[in-house]
């Protein structure tokens, strides 16, 4: 079975961000939470809509050595 949420700690591990960015995250909405008695557990899904709402990364592959 596919795994729908993880734990706070997972989700940490899983989008490499602080306590506090992770909370201000939830708190904008941006991702999925649901209460088990004292846990609190993070849809993958969203971690996923967040993941691909990201803007990509403009990398400057020119050699600067040179």
């Amino acid at each position: 079975m596919e795994r729908r949420f993880l734990t706070i700690k997972e989700t940490k591990a899983a989008i490499p961000v602080s306590h506090d960015k992770l909370y201000k995250l939830i708190k904008a909405g941006k991702l999925e939470v649901r209460k088990l008695g004292r846990r609190t557990l993070i849809s993958v899904a969203s971690i996923e809509r967040l993941h691909d709402s990201l803007p990509r990364a403009e990398i400057d592959r020119t050699d600067r050595a040179a």
